[in-house]
């Protein structure tokens, strides 16, 4: 059966999981869910980490119609779903590209974008089913955790706005 979002959503989550049980910071209560009903609403954050990590995100693969996690539409959503979880933080990804967006920003959607980090290039989600890509989707995607997202909203890194245009 191929990758579907949720599929991969829950693979995201257990390399987070692992990757947040191996900090010793005080980041070793916070948890990873996948699929969180937002709002009472039918829409379901992809992925939402809890504790004194508060992100929520919009998670498409690269082959969905509307991948581009620069898509304002996919921004925006996002966005809502992170502020009805109560998180600062939020992001997009189409398993290739996650962009880190802080709710606090105003403007417009894309301003909100704070860091870019790539993850892959994978063209479909047929090619990301073999065990050689799952291997590389969990470093990138345990690397942009603890290397990128963790520092940003725990205040080690600083957010720099990415120039759009």
């Amino acid at each position: 059966m191929a990758l579907n979002e949720w599929g991969f959503a829950a693979e995201i989550k257990s390399w987070w999981d692992a990757a947040l049980s191996a900090d010793t910071s005080e980041l070793d209560h916070c948890s990873v869910e996948d699929q969180v009903e937002v709002g009472g609403s039918q829409k379901r954050s992809d992925l939402t980490a809890n504790g004194a990590v508060q992100l929520a995100g919009e998670l498409r693969l690269p082959d969905h119609p509307e991948h581009d996690p620069w898509d304002p539409t996919n921004l925006l959503g996002a966005i809502n779903k992170a502020q009805a979880r109560g998180a600062r933080w939020a992001f997009t990804s189409d398993a290739n590209t996650l962009l880190l967006i802080d709710c606090t920003v105003t403007g417009p959607v894309q301003d909100r974008v704070v860091q870019m980090l790539t993850l892959g290039s994978w063209g479909d989600r047929r090619t990301m089913d073999s065990l050689g890509a799952r291997t590389a989707n969990e470093k990138a995607w345990g690397d942009a955790l603890t290397r990128h997202v963790i520092p940003l909203i725990t205040g080690v890194a600083m957010a720099v706005p990415i120039p759009v245009g």
